[in-house]
């Protein structure tokens, strides 16, 4: 080997490092925010050194942008601008805003890099599909025969085993893998496939035994969604997907009703508890509420805590009205932005799906565009019922699996 070589040979050593960093990072979830953090945060620093030293790899990202989407986002950006002028907190809410269009810039990146490698691209969906197994097959084991597992490999000590709280975020994680396990599977063909039904039979054992209804709901989306498009798409499988899916969400809907949890009623509610608890009924109701009080532009974002009122405890609950956030994006985007941010965002987000759906149904690679339509469902309607959308590892979750399905080519069927 040359000397001129020598940094040809590097670049392409980082990149393969860069794929199984990027591929294993959301899987990691298992053990803990900070773990799968870390690892997206040196997969990030290596596909940025990488796209300096590749020539057009940030041109290939830019462009990809340059269409009525990436207007839609950053008008997006635009409309939520505002609210950070008058925010309780303007440093935070500043530091949220630039941090979460950071994240898809970086997801661009990553996304240009590995369209444009297509070893790469095949290493991060081996390594996305084989610590998703391992991971996944820990989280069933800890929670379904041995609680203490899931102790030994978060290093959480004598702690007593309690798998079904300790899992709760992964139980979200693990819905937002499902789409892209039974895509990859099949993308990668042979054993993978078995590998993928595998594991996806794994993440739907760690949502129901974590309880997370939210995932639940999720999958339910992502069932009905599915199951429309593709009886549009085909005539042949119409009949069985629309009564299908309807009974599988039917039987999910029974689930819920039967085994969720009981709440002492307290306070009337607008949804029924076993679907919705009253606590986050009473967070819904305070936000909307405080949300009407800035109802252009917000209070700011990730802001909604530190609104007066926000720290009392609901009389006959023990619980704050918001303890850190209203574990529902439309109202926190509502709360913080305003309706014209909200309005901005979810416009741009009946772009995305409309364009993922038109492109599945044209054939333009359907199996791809499927999957990123069924993720994105997933991913939005869980997050009506969960996490803070400004939460990092939480939005690292989506914009990451994102990329690594979009990064794939697929010809015409």
């Amino acid at each position: 080997m040359t000397l001129a070589n020598q940094p040809t040979m590097r670049a392409a050593t980082l990149g393969l490092f860069a794929a199984v960093f990027i591929g294993a990072g959301v899987p990691l979830m298992m053990f803990g925010r900070a773990v799968m953090q870390a690892d997206l945060a040196i997969a990030l620093l290596m596909a940025l050194g990488l796209a300096y030293v590749r020539t057009g790899t940030y041109a290939h990202a830019m462009n990809a942008g340059r269409n009525i989407f990436g207007l839609a986002l950053l008008l997006t950006a635009t409309s939520w601008l505002p609210g950070l002028l008058h925010s309780v907190d303007p440093a935070s809410s500043f530091k949220a805003w630039a941090r979460s269009f950071a994240f898809i810039a970086g997801a661009g990146v990553i996304w240009a890099l590995l369209n444009d490698n297509e070893k790469e691209r095949a290493l991060s969906l081996k390594a996305f599909m084989t610590i998703s197994c391992a991971t996944l097959g820990a989280a069933a084991i800890s929670l379904l025969i041995w609680p203490g597992f899931v102790n030994i490999l978060r290093g959480l000590g004598d702690v007593i085993p309690r798998p079904e709280l300790v899992l709760k975020s992964f139980g979200a994680t693990a819905m937002c893998l499902v789409p892209v396990l039974v895509w990859g599977g099949r993308r990668l063909g042979g054993r993978w496939i078995a590998a993928g039904l595998i594991a996806t039979a794994l993440a739907v054992i760690v949502i129901f035994q974590t309880s997370n209804r939210a995932s639940i709901a999720g999958l339910m989306a992502m069932i009905l969604v599915c199951a429309l498009v593709l009886g549009i798409r085909d005539k042949r499988t119409r009949l069985p997907m629309l009564i299908g899916a309807p009974i599988v969400v039917a039987g999910m809907f029974a689930w819920l009703q039967i085994f969720g949890p009981s709440w002492l009623q307290t306070k009337s509610t607008y949804l029924p508890t076993w679907l919705v608890d009253p606590h986050r009924q009473m967070i819904w109701q305070f936000t909307f509420e405080h949300a009407m009080q800035a109802p252009w532009f917000g209070h700011g974002i990730d802001t909604i805590n530190l609104l007066p009122g926000a720290d009392i405890n609901i009389r006959g609950m023990g619980q704050s009205y918001i303890p850190s956030h209203p574990h529902n994006w439309t109202m926190e985007i509502l709360a913080e932005t305003g309706w014209i941010g909200l309005s901005v965002f979810v416009a741009t987000l009946l772009i995305l799906a409309v364009r993922l759906a038109r492109a599945t149904l044209a054939n333009q690679s359907p199996a791809v565009n499927l999957t990123l339509l069924a993720l994105s469902t997933g991913f939005w309607t869980s997050a009506l019922f969960n996490f803070s959308i400004w939460s990092t590892w939480w939005l690292l979750t989506y914009f990451v699996l994102f990329a690594l399905v979009a990064a794939w080519r697929e010809p015409k069927t």
